[in-house]
């Protein structure tokens, strides 16, 4: 499911996989299958998050819930001593979620809602919701219960493990590429004018991670060149290993802030992201006065 996900569905969502629209369109209803919404992902990803890569309440990917502190600046509980450890456990959770939260949200949420903000969803969208995991969870767990020689609890356990290997790999792409200790999270201008061009907000907002790897670029689907994948989306994965090393070049010669890591230390720098942001930002409170 995530390899068809990173190496075809995503590029079909960007126009960049075949050179008629129309087939790249018919793909991205491969999504409908994995039980989620095609339309409702491409504004979140092409609308919201590609335009703002971590622009707080735009980046639709970058939305926190009060169970994780990502940005320095956001309200603090107590529970947050201990993200950098219980995250990781949750992280295994992120396409169930998908599944059967985050989608619900888009389409019904009121409350700070991203997508509605910038979309009117149609009222076909809202039957294409309910039929898609209705399909999906028939398929993947009705019919094998019926017709497979398993017990129940072993197919749903195996439901399970797919999620979240698929969750695994969904989270390194995320959080290796713009949620690290470096990273920063701008609020949106006063004024809608950023000081930055379009081009080196997507490069300071966005990091590579394991450019060098042949295995990476095919498990995560070029998603480790993801400066690249940000300047030029449309264009097809496969080239972004001849891509990068121009960037690297270009952002050295005009002292660009670029990031790369090998993944481990992606990994890492997150953890650490985590664990700055799980304490309380008052001198009171952390008894330094």
């Amino acid at each position: 499911m995530i390899l068809v996900f990173l190496n075809v569905f995503h590029d079909a969502a960007h126009n960049a996989l075949f050179n008629n629209r129309r087939y790249n369109e018919w793909l991205t209803y491969i999504l409908e299958l994995f039980g989620c919404n095609s339309y409702i992902w491409k504004k979140r990803h092409l609308v919201l998050h590609h335009p703002y890569p971590n622009m707080q309440h735009w980046d639709a990917d970058m939305k926190q819930s009060d169970l994780v502190r990502i940005f320095p600046g956001s309200k603090w509980f107590t529970f947050h001593r201990y993200q950098h450890i219980y995250m990781w456990f949750l992280y295994f959770f992120y396409t169930l979620n998908w599944l059967f939260i985050r989608d619900f949200k888009d389409f019904f949420g009121k409350t700070d809602n991203y997508v509605k903000r910038i979309a009117k969803i149609p009222r076909i969208e809202y039957i294409k919701l309910f039929a898609a995991k209705l399909l999906n969870l028939t398929f993947m767990l009705i019919i094998p219960m019926l017709v497979l020689h398993q017990p129940w609890h072993i197919i749903l356990l195996a439901f399970l493990a797919m999620h979240f290997l698929a969750s695994a790999f969904g989270i390194m792409a995320l959080l290796s590429t713009h949620v690290d200790e470096h990273a920063e999270f701008p609020l949106p201008p006063a004024d809608g004018q950023m000081n930055t061009s379009w081009a080196e907000h997507q490069i300071a907002s966005t990091k590579d991670f394991s450019t060098e790897s042949k295995l990476a670029n095919i498990l995560f689907g070029g998603f480790n060149h993801h400066v690249a994948h940000h300047l030029f989306p449309t264009v097809a994965h496969t080239y972004y290993p001849s891509i990068t090393p121009i960037i690297k070049k270009y952002a050295s010669q005009y002292n660009l802030s670029y990031g790369s890591y090998p993944l481990l230390l992606a990994l890492r720098s997150h953890f650490m992201l985590l664990k700055k942001n799980s304490r309380v930002e008052n001198l009171f409170a952390t008894g330094d006065l």
